[in-house]
């Protein structure tokens, strides 16, 4: 897994991952539409600066500079800055399945 390379900015990308799912759902958009995972990776994986009020300019300018629209940069530039400062990986426990989702009655 690449997280090993880089624990600190795995731990980012998971956060900002799953605050655009959330953005997504809630304008009804592909998260890729939002802004693609490429651009996210290349963020999350540098240094942000060493001062937290700095990250929002941070990840505007990086946005820009990597080719969002000026629509993506509004809509997801305050989302990025605010998990730039996480140092753990988010973890999202595996959706469990309950027997009533699975019966073969449900499902015939």
């Amino acid at each position: 897994m690449f997280g090993h390379k880089n624990p600190i900015g795995y731990a980012r990308l998971t956060h900002v991952r799953a605050a655009l799912l959330e953005l997504s759902a809630q304008l009804q958009i592909p998260t890729e539409n939002l802004v693609t995972p490429e651009i996210i990776k290349r963020i999350c994986w540098q240094e942000p600066p060493l001062i937290s009020s700095e990250y929002e300019e941070f990840v505007n300018t990086e946005l820009v500079r990597l080719g969002a629209r000026p629509w993506q940069v509004e809509q997801v530039a305050h989302l990025v800055a605010a998990h730039l400062g996480a140092t753990e990986p988010l973890v999202i426990p595996e959706p469990v399945e309950t027997e009533s989702q699975n019966s073969p009655e449900e499902i015939a």
